[in-house]
């Protein structure tokens, strides 16, 4: 094992109260501790009054992108591990993410976090019939993402780390150059309505996309203190159902259609995944409404697509840096959707 020194970069606006402090906690109680707690707090919110006075807290702009999306100047360390502020992390959790990422020379590996295959069937099915959610058998990957934004799960994934094309950013360890390298600035974009849906995606994908090596484990039982709101996307706003339809086309349109180097068919591909995920979520809907005699849903979520084709096409969103980067990252040769997996890392 190389020597391993790492900060840990806390994303936060200062109200988790005492899930915030278990973090803090559980970070001074690691096998292999941060050498720095920062703490990367919205600028216009008051610090948290919970605190181990080890921690230091930084200022920056709000937004769920904006607060990881950062130069991290204050970041001395070759790895960082990006945290949001209502997590549990038991003892030996950084000990084997920075196993895994040594191991399989890994950009970033992230902890499943939310646990797909673990669900009640019950919540599997509606995962699969809202969200294309869809589980398949173990086939050596964690996450495989489809052409439309969706993905794909492992049912009965390993104990170790497995490589993946995306995963949940609640808790990831990155090599500090690479995530430097991604210029995830670029994607602040994202925040411009307060509600960054797919940002996770938005993030792993630009990595893997250009060459960056993505782990995800399943040995690490990383804790979501909030997990209750990981599954209510049921119970949105018609605001947020709007905003949730026109951020999906808005990423998918970035991320898998609107790049430079892709074939006609690849472009057709992503087309027709597009069309099959949004025709069956109207048509879904148009049930849903039929039963409940409320078309509100169905309205939200194809005038939340129009606005998404319309937000597209705007100056400051054809004014973007390519989403793909001038020059690949480390892993130039590594095949972007191979179907070849490492072992699994103990």
């Amino acid at each position: 094992m190389k020597p391993f020194a790492y900060c840990a970069a806390i994303r936060t606006l200062g109200r988790a109260g005492h899930k915030y402090l278990r973090l803090l906690q559980s970070l001074q109680a690691q096998t292999w501790p941060p050498l720095k707690i920062l703490v990367y707090l919205a600028d216009d919110c008051p610090p948290p009054p919970e605190t181990l006075g080890c921690e230091t807290l930084v200022r920056v702009p709000r937004g769920m992108v904006a607060q990881r999306a950062l130069p991290y100047d204050e970041v001395t360390t070759p790895y960082l591990l990006l945290l949001d502020d209502d997590l549990y992390l038991p003892p030996r959790t950084v000990e084997m993410l920075a196993e895994a990422i040594q191991q399989h020379d890994g950009d970033a590996v992230a902890v499943d976090v939310f646990r797909n295959h673990e669900l009640p069937w019950p919540l599997k099915v509606r995962s699969a019939l809202t969200n294309w959610a869809l589980p398949r058998p173990n086939d050596g990957w964690a996450f495989k993402l489809l052409a439309n934004g969706s993905f794909t799960y492992n049912n009965h994934p390993p104990q170790g780390a497995c490589p993946s094309q995306t995963a949940a950013g609640a808790a990831s360890l990155w090599r500090t150059d690479v995530l430097r390298a991604l210029h995830l600035a670029h994607e602040c974009w994202l925040d411009r309505w307060g509600f960054a849906y797919g940002d996770d995606l938005l993030h792993f994908r630009k990595l893997t996309l250009n060459g960056g090596r993505l782990l995800v484990h399943y040995g690490a039982r990383v804790e979501h203190l909030d997990a209750a709101t990981s599954h209510s996307g049921s119970t949105a706003s018609p605001q947020r159902l709007h905003l949730r339809a026109q951020m999906w086309f808005m990423l998918w349109w970035r991320a898998f259609y609107a790049l430079p180097g892709l074939t006609a068919w690849q472009r057709v591909k992503a087309v027709s995944s597009f069309t099959a995920r949004f025709a069956w979520n109207a048509l879904l809907l148009l049930l849903i409404g039929m039963a409940s005699l409320n078309m509100q849903a169905l309205k939200c979520h194809l005038r939340g697509t129009l606005s998404g084709w319309r937000e597209v096409h705007k100056p400051f969103f054809t004014a973007l840096p390519s989403y793909r980067l001038p020059h690949a990252l480390r892993h130039e040769g590594q095949p972007p959707h191979s179907t070849h997996a490492p072992h699994a890392a103990r």
